[in-house]
């Protein structure tokens, strides 16, 4: 797994779920993010890389569909963010997001230690952040 940036979609994990997000149906996107929240909420343990970074990607997702919410500058986020209007929020959609970002801050998930291991923790945190003040 490449990753190059401290962003939601600065790795090929979150570039693979944004190329699923935008070949899938409009209706099956908010399945979709939702599925993909879960599964860091759900995981047994700590969360492993691929659902870290998946659902890191999906909350910023999240975070763009708000109103208001900010939008993704990368050219790895989905297309349909730009192209089309966002995907309509179930109410639990936020709540679920910010649910997601706490395991994945947990200092045992994989996406906790890449970046403590490459001393670029500080950064990835504030990002992390950033996109949780996002939700709405």
């Amino acid at each position: 797994m490449r990753v190059w940036g401290t962003a939601p979609f600065d790795n090929d994990v979150a570039e693979e779920f944004a190329t699923e997000l935008d070949d899938a149906d409009p209706d099956q996107r908010l399945v979709m993010l939702r599925r993909t929240l879960q599964a860091a909420v759900d995981a047994e343990e700590s969360v492993d890389a691929v659902r870290a970074f998946r659902a890191f990607a999906a909350a910023a997702v999240v975070a763009a569909a708000c109103p208001g919410g900010p939008q993704i500058e990368s050219d790895y986020a989905p297309e349909f963010l730009t192209i089309d209007d966002p995907p309509k929020l179930q109410p639990d959609h936020p709540m679920l997001a910010n649910d997601a970002l706490d395991r994945i801050e947990e200092p045992d998930s994989a996406w906790y230690k890449l970046w403590e291991k490459s001393n670029n923790l500080h950064d990835a945190v504030e990002t992390l952040e950033y996109v949780r003040d996002s939700l709405c």
